[in-house]
């Protein structure tokens, strides 16, 4: 094979890498993890996943992309929104990712954790058991058996999806602060 026709191959692998890098940070609700990015192209080449990554980072970033990608810890990537573009987003696009009932339930064990699902059923009542299935779905919270109950607390995720270090007494300060900023403190 001529090095012309090695290099328009190598080109077209590389867009179809690209593609697949896009498609699965659009379609995915929470964090990619590289690994699973290398498994999806097959290839064990961490370099070329991350040099890809950074191509099409720079290109969102240097064209007016409305699409960020965000590296997180543990060499995980999120396609997210561009902060210039989130007011206009918010005000034509109402369907939120949390109801207002399983935002309360998340807030409440973010602010208590851990916390035992039993507590957390005592103080927002029977649907909490829903709503836990549901976090922990998301991958928002997690859960660890301790006796006949669930203790719950939040996860890594949680913490990148808020931009909050993953430490619950910091978690806890910053649910405090926004308290004491909400004009409806009921």
């Amino acid at each position: 094979m001529s090095p012309k026709k090695a290099r328009a191959m190598d080109e077209k692998n590389k867009a179809w890498i690209r593609a697949v890098i896009e498609s699965l940070l659009y379609a995915s609700d929470k964090p990619v993890e590289l690994q699973k990015l290398m498994s999806a192209v097959g290839t064990t080449s961490k370099h070329v996943i991350k040099e890809i990554i950074s191509e099409i980072s720079t290109e969102y970033e240097s064209s007016n992309h409305p699409f960020r990608i965000k590296r997180l810890d543990g060499d995980r990537y999120f396609l997210c929104l561009a902060p210039e573009y989130s007011d206009i987003v918010r005000r034509y696009v109402k369907r939120p990712l949390l109801s207002t009932a399983l935002l309360k339930t998340l807030s409440f064990i973010a602010y208590h954790q851990p916390v035992s699902q039993a507590a957390l059923a005592a103080a927002r009542g029977k649907e909490a058991y829903k709503h836990v299935r549901q976090l922990i779905e998301k991958g928002l919270v997690e859960a660890e058996k301790s006796g006949r109950t669930l203790l719950l607390r939040t996860t890594q995720l949680f913490a990148d999806y808020f931009n909050l270090k993953n430490n619950p007494s910091e978690i806890k300060k910053y649910i405090d602060s926004m308290l004491e900023r909400s004009p409806d403190k009921s």
